[in-house]
């Protein structure tokens, strides 16, 4: 007897319920991970995956607690394990269901690591985009720092006042050595700028580096033309004359520095990133943080 459900009069139906779709990303999968270990990718994958979903109960997971720092330092908002978990409640439940946060570039390994981030408009009322940097320890985050441009930025009319503003960024915190390599870059680098030998930071760069100040919008293509740049305006740039390294973050995949202005600097406080080839520095972006990347 013929079977009914193979017949040429039947026909095998697919619902929609039955369809198998490609699952949709959570957020733009479009990160530049050339200079990250696997472990830290993985790492910061669970960190935004949960900071997408709005899941304060992972996200804060991701963080120990029992000795955290984290500051903003745009507005001076900083948490420790007094009001970490609370005040991240409160703000996640704030934002707009759409909101995302997702990584564009990652720098160095699980211990610690330069990471560039995007968030979008229905977080904090205007686009958002940072550089944070990291010091982890037993793949949880100890100490995260956050820079960026807050001029046009709603947010911005938040930020403490200056006698309440945070001096202190715990790097102390920190008790992993640098790679030594990174840290004798960023060394170099600092002191070229902070005693305003132009000269000496350009033999840092390659030929064809690209030069971008996020604070002043200037973008230079090439080493000439960056040597030109630093000798007329290192006198005045927050990262140069005067200014100190607070602390260098990074592993052998790359790394950086967060600097303090000197006496009347008109930035206090910032972050300068970078990437080497064969020592020499390729793309440096001034702004807060220097990352130096060894390829």
């Amino acid at each position: 007897m013929e079977n009914p459900s193979l017949s040429s009069s039947h026909h095998l139906v697919v619902t929609g319920a039955d369809k198998k779709t490609p699952e949709q990303p959570l957020y733009p999968d479009v990160a530049d991970i050339s200079h990250a270990t696997p472990a830290l990718v993985e790492f910061l994958r669970h960190y935004f995956q949960a900071k997408s979903s709005h899941d304060a109960d992972t996200w804060v997971k991701d963080f120990d607690t029992s000795k955290l720092f984290y500051i903003d330092t745009v507005l001076g908002l900083h948490l420790n394990q007094e009001n970490f978990e609370v005040t991240t409640r409160s703000i996640m439940a704030s934002w707009d269901a759409d909101a995302k946060s997702y990584p564009l570039r990652i720098i160095g390994d699980e211990h610690s690591a330069v990471m560039f981030f995007e968030d979008t408009p229905t977080m904090f009322g205007s686009e958002l985009r940072g550089i944070s940097a990291l010091d982890m320890e037993n793949g949880k985050v100890i100490r995260q720092v956050d820079y960026w441009d807050g001029r046009r930025a709603p947010l911005a009319s938040t930020r403490l006042p200056l006698d309440q503003y945070p001096s202190d960024f715990k790097e102390s915190i920190v008790q992993r050595a640098r790679d030594p390599v990174i840290q004798d870059i960023a060394n170099q680098l600092h002191a070229a700028l902070s005693t305003g030998n132009s000269s000496a930071a350009a033999q840092l760069f390659d030929v064809d580096a690209v030069w971008e100040d996020r604070t002043t919008r200037v973008i230079l293509d090439g080493r000439l033309a960056i040597e030109r740049y630093l000798a007329r305006a290192s006198s005045s740039l927050p990262y140069g004359a005067g200014a100190t390294i607070r602390h260098v973050v990074g592993s052998a995949q790359g790394g950086g520095y967060e600097w303090i202005g000197g006496p009347g600097a008109a930035t206090r406080h910032g972050i300068d990133r970078s990437q080497a080839q064969r020592r020499s520095l390729d793309h440096a972006r001034q702004r807060s943080l220097g990352c130096i990347v060894r390829q």
